[in-house]
């Protein structure tokens, strides 16, 4: 005992070398694998062009994500908080926007999504699938964490896992002390859920032409017209029926002439007063540009007939997304 003391004094305390031990990788890839090269032609948001050797000797989470995608969407609070601690300690978070719908490889449309999910961080346009095809990547979102020697070390596939990858995050960067704890959210993936449900012809699955559904089921009903990628209000009062399980319905939406338009929201047969998502006031929605709207909200996991009901033509519905609790 007396030795070890003594060992202690001469280097530092005991408490500060157990302050300096280094955090260690948590659940990496067996074998690093080098990362891509990340220069491409797309467009770059809040920075200038990238290349890997730009970001030679720094920490590198690069992000696969598209603005729509409510499981995108609800891992953006880690990512933007884990830009802002470790941003001056080697670390760059790279948003690379893969689009799923046509109206996502709008410039535009993405400088107002990362307008409105404060993001600050250098974010790339991958229109044409160049850096999702170079990394192999098939999730949104997906997320791979790059070390200063330009090796993937770990990777990371949908939602959950934050303490994980924040604590492998600052092992890359040499940080000491206790590791990242869980944090929880509500409103996320739930196994009793719908599952996501595409409008266009190409994808969709579940669609009835009657007007008794069973869970999971959707139908249209009156003027509409479909197309690979959306379906299409051609008349005042088209309507389209989804019976969902889960907590919360996200449904996305645009509107053919680029105009706001509007839309009845109803569940249960009744208009949408309790329940009503974000985007719901006095039961119905404006829908203002393309993008994920919030409809409804049971507070707890449940299932009921949601029905939305368009004022005016042009009403386009990509795809129903849920939440559990």
């Amino acid at each position: 005992m007396r030795f070890a003391v003594i060992l202690c004094a001469m280097f530092l305390s005991c408490a500060a070398a157990q302050a300096s031990a280094a955090l260690s990788i948590e659940h990496g890839l067996n074998q690093p694998i080098p990362a891509p090269e990340i220069s491409t032609t797309g467009e770059w948001l809040n920075s200038a062009p990238l290349s890997s050797k730009d970001l030679k000797g720094k920490v590198v989470l690069v992000d696969f994500w598209t603005y729509s995608c409510i499981n995108c969407l609800r891992t953006l609070p880690y990512i933007t908080s884990w830009h802002e601690r470790y941003k001056d300690k080697g670390f760059v978070v790279l948003g690379v926007h893969a689009p799923e719908f046509d109206f996502e490889k709008n410039k535009a449309n993405v400088e107002r999504a990362v307008k409105r999910f404060n993001i600050f961080y250098p974010v790339v346009q991958d229109n044409d699938h160049l850096l999702w095809n170079r990394f192999q990547n098939k999730y949104w979102p997906a997320h791979y964490l790059i070390s200063r020697e330009g090796q993937i070390v770990y990777t990371h596939f949908g939602e959950g896992k934050y303490d994980v990858t924040e604590n492998n995050i600052r092992a890359l960067l040499g940080e000491t002390g206790e590791k990242a704890k869980l944090t929880s959210a509500t409103g996320g993936y739930s196994f009793n859920q719908t599952p996501e449900t595409y409008l266009g012809t190409v994808r969709a699955e579940r669609m009835q032409t009657t007007d008794n559904l069973a869970a999971d089921q959707w139908a249209l009903s009156g003027d509409w017209k479909r197309t690979t990628e959306y379906s299409e209000a051609a008349s005042v009062g088209a309507l389209l029926k989804m019976h969902m399980r889960g907590g919360k319905l996200f449904l996305v939406l645009g509107s053919a002439s680029g105009k706001p338009i509007h839309a009845r929201i109803l569940f249960d047969g009744k208009p949408v007063t309790d329940f009503a998502g974000k985007d719901v006031k006095n039961g119905e929605v404006e829908i203002t540009e393309h993008r994920l709207y919030d409809l409804i909200d049971l507070k707890k996991n449940g299932e009921g007939l949601f029905e939305i009901q368009a004022k005016e033509p042009g009403l386009r519905a990509y795809a129903f997304t849920f939440g559990g609790y």
